[in-house]
């Protein structure tokens, strides 16, 4: 006696369907953590750049010999978003302090040489121009000539 055939669930190409699609799902996860991977590591480069261009330009984003203690709870915050630091927005006037002389400690010491006193609120492309014209060995006295206001330079 012949036994009859049972009935297979699917034909030849639904199986060769199935499988190819469970080989590309399996392609496409290894791809998807291989992405997620790198995408993670250039996050952390770009990061690490950006610490380091924040470190470079430092002098340009800060007056020089800047008074911590005789700015508001305000300016100090304006300060913190300006060099992008990261965990002081609950933090009183004086950790406000304490942090950003930790974070910012080097860059917070008056310059070395002689004092020039510069609107704190120059620009960040002002500040650049200056640095450009002492890297170029431009005297002091000719950048506060330029500095000083036309009625002033004549009086």
């Amino acid at each position: 006696m012949k036994k009859p055939e049972s009935r297979r669930r699917g034909t030849p190409i639904s199986d060769g369907l199935g499988a190819d699609l469970q080989t590309l799902g399996t392609i496409l996860a290894n791809h998807t953590r291989g992405l997620d991977d790198y995408l993670q590591r250039q996050a952390s480069r770009i990061e690490e750049r950006h610490g380091n261009l924040l470190a470079e330009t430092a002098e340009l984003l800060l007056p020089a010999g800047l008074d911590l203690d005789s700015l508001t709870a305000g300016e100090l915050q304006d300060l913190c978003r300006q060099n992008r630091l990261r965990g002081w927005s609950k933090l009183r006037r004086s950790d406000l302090i304490a942090f950003l002389r930790e974070r910012l400690g080097p860059q917070l010491q008056a310059p070395s040489g002689p004092a020039t006193s510069y609107p704190g609120d120059a620009n960040r492309l002002e500040r650049l121009l200056l640095l450009l014209l002492r890297q170029l060995g431009t005297s002091s006295e000719a950048i506060d000539d330029a500095w000083r206001d036309p009625g002033e330079r004549n009086g």
